[in-house]
């Protein structure tokens, strides 16, 4: 049967796009998960494509879907969760070659391709700022690593600096383009059409653009994303200050949100920072030991004077709550969290993990007051592992471990999340990161939550409570076969 439909990909997509050669195979068989935790077995696809069109995607779709073969999808590469390993083997679809970008400037929108890198766009719009004075643009972050890849912000990003003014990367997308299992085409919000009229955000019926929202492609393969553009600010600025323990800088955090003053509040341990701005992993180790605890941020941005009024009441909240402000010359230490903070996207995960090793995290989406609880839970949780305290050789420990906190939403809920880093080279640490994880995972149910983390473990599902359920009901209509991405998102 593999012959066969080789054959039959190759006739559509042409023949140097279709591979079933080991050489070829073998790079998508593994990922960080597998380097490091060891936690998956590496699985080689049984061919790799590389569409370089929707149409191609298309005739994918339709190939796979007639003989009920698993697909599965890769965008930038560098996932942190073990979504793109092809764990039935199968067909390995590549992104790589879809690189479109095209420019609406009438109605201030940008659509492209699913496999223009953030950075890309990034770099799109710096340029057409400065040679064509055109001062919009997209406003995305995501999530580390992973969100090197445009479409992971639909599917795995988190726009941990979003808040009150622009929430998270999906809430700003005006429109999607998915291939689903069967090979159609399905068009979402002002890209759908009907009798030849556009659909409209919120008309009738649900926003069909959060359909694959964390589905890890198992909804179908996202091929064109429209965005939102937004105005490049007059003026921006960033403030940090530090604090020796949570519950004072959330409490801040807090404020700062009911007074609507900045956009994307977040706390988070400063040794994450450290290792940020370090050069070597000694250095990171020595930073993040003499740091203090944690770390409330922010962003301010407007015309001069706004910039001016906001950041002097967030200064007197900060000093109110025993927070000290940091330096200028340590903010621009943290050069990708600023360029962040700026609304340019930027991923600095793969420069943490070589200075303090693989990061694994806990998250859960949660009102302000559970807060607390959930840190307290996940800490007991990680010190229950008998050998985390002796951090850095060997194991790991205090040093690489704390609570997060990001605001979503406009700042109605938050994204708590619990880190911590351990040293992927030595597998002697692999049987306690896995208690590590699976004691935290517990926690968001424990609360009558559910966790915001992706995998494919069953005691970590994508989704909250009710709302997974929904999205299975929606996989089983759009995939009845089960052939995208079987395995990784809907683990039962």
């Amino acid at each position: 049967m593999l012959e066969e439909v080789k054959k039959k990909l190759q006739d559509v997509l042409g023949e140097e796009w279709v591979s079933d050669e080991p050489v070829d195979c073998i790079p998508y068989s593994r990922d960080l998960i597998t380097d490091g935790l060891k936690a998956y077995a590496e699985r080689r696809p049984d061919m790799v494509v590389m569409p370089g069109s929707t149409l191609d995607v298309q005739n994918v779709m339709r190939i796979a879907h007639q003989f009920k073969i698993p697909v599965h999808l890769i965008g930038g590469g560098v996932t942190l969760l073990g979504g793109s390993i092809p764990v039935t083997g199968g067909i390995m679809v590549d992104m790589k070659r879809m690189k479109g970008i095209h420019l609406d400037r009438e109605n201030l929108t940008v659509t492209v391709e699913a496999g223009v890198f953030i950075t890309t766009l990034t770099g799109y719009f710096k340029e057409l700022s400065e040679k064509e004075h055109f001062h919009w643009r997209p406003y995305f972050t995501g999530a580390p690593g992973q969100s090197l890849n445009n479409a992971t912000n639909i599917f795995q990003g988190i726009n941990k600096f979003a808040g009150l003014k622009y929430g998270v990367g999906i809430q700003n997308i005006v429109s999607l383009e998915i291939v689903l299992p069967d090979g159609s085409v399905f068009n979402t919000s002002t890209g759908a059409n009907i009798f030849g009229i556009n659909h409209w955000m919120q008309g009738p019926g649900p926003t069909l653009t959060y359909l694959p929202f964390f589905a890890l492609g198992s909804m179908g393969i996202c091929t064109k994303i429209t965005w939102s553009l937004h105005p490049i600010p007059e003026a921006c600025q960033s403030i940090w200050a530090y604090y020796e323990e949570f519950d004072t800088p959330t409490a801040c955090l807090i404020e700062l949100l009911h007074k609507e003053i900045g956009r994307g509040l977040f706390v988070m341990p400063a040794w994450t920072q450290a290792s940020y701005s370090a050069e070597t992993r000694e250095e990171s180790i020595r930073l993040a030991k003499a740091s203090p605890k944690y770390m409330l941020g922010m962003g301010i941005e407007g015309t001069k004077r706004a910039v001016q009024y906001q950041s002097e009441m967030a200064r007197e909240i900060i000093k109110k709550s025993g927070g000290r402000i940091a330096p200028p010359e340590l903010v621009e230490v943290y050069r990708g969290h600023e360029q962040n903070i700026k609304g340019w996207g930027q991923s600095n995960s793969p420069r943490l993990m070589r200075h303090l090793g693989m990061i694994m995290t806990n998250m859960a989406y949660l009102s302000v007051d559970q807060v607390p609880e959930y840190v307290k839970l996940c800490a007991e949780g990680v010190y229950k592992v008998d050998n985390y305290m002796n951090y850095p050789e060997p194991g790991f420990g205090e040093v690489a471990c704390g609570a997060q906190l990001y605001t979503y939403q406009w700042g109605h809920f938050v994204i708590a999340e619990f880190i911590f880093a351990y040293d992927h080279t030595n597998p002697e640490h692999c049987q306690a990161v896995w208690d590590c994880m699976h004691n935290m995972g517990a926690v968001p149910w424990m609360m009558g939550t559910g966790p915001w983390t992706l995998g494919r473990d069953p005691f970590v599902p994508n989704l909250t409570g009710n709302f997974y359920d929904v999205a299975k009901k929606l996989k089983m209509e759009v995939d009845p076969h089960n052939i995208m991405n079987p395995g990784i998102a809907f683990t039962d």
